[in-house]
């Protein structure tokens, strides 16, 4: 299991890890982030309290082929509308005492926000699903309205972007 890399993984450590596998990979350009750095690109200490780190944003639009922002854009507007519906899928839950689809939500959630760069919704969504595995649904309740509020915001953020990669 030495070629396991953990969700959200960055570039580097792709690199890394065919670099162990395969031996040493020519020609990849990786901006900003040094081969064997410790702290994830999207660390939420690293984004100096941003809603929405955009070195994550960064690295889905170095994938473009064309680098016209359709990518981006149209992974943005997947994120929003799939977080709507985990985020009323989690309150659902909550209302329902259903600990099992909350943890599901939060997990999804959590891993969804991460990818695009909502570190703090993705940290909160992480201690919703630690709670829900621990069948603790009162904590869970008690993060759910900093939760939505972060959800909001991270929203509205990425939504800003992407009219800014449209201008």
């Amino acid at each position: 299991m030495d070629d396991f890399i953990s969700k959200p993984f960055r570039r580097i450590d792709l690199v890394e890890m065919f670099g162990r596998r395969y031996g040493p990979v020519e020609a990849v350009v990786v901006p900003n982030v040094q081969p064997g750095g410790n702290t994830p690109a999207n660390d939420p200490e690293e984004s100096g309290g941003a809603t929405i780190d955009t070195s994550a944003l960064q690295q889905i639009a170095d994938l473009d082929p064309d680098q016209n922002g359709e990518l981006l854009n149209g992974i943005i507007d997947t994120y929003v509308d799939n977080a709507k519906s985990l985020m009323h899928e989690l309150k659902e839950a909550l209302a329902e005492d259903d600990v099992k689809t909350a943890t599901r939500a939060a997990h999804s959630l959590k891993s969804s926000s991460a990818n695009v760069g909502a570190m703090k919704l993705s940290s909160q969504c992480a201690e919703m699903e630690r709670y829900g595995r621990s069948q603790d649904l009162v904590s869970i309740r008690g993060l759910i309205d900093s939760a939505a509020k972060e959800f909001e915001t991270a929203t509205k953020e990425l939504v800003k972007h992407k009219m800014e990669i449209a201008a």
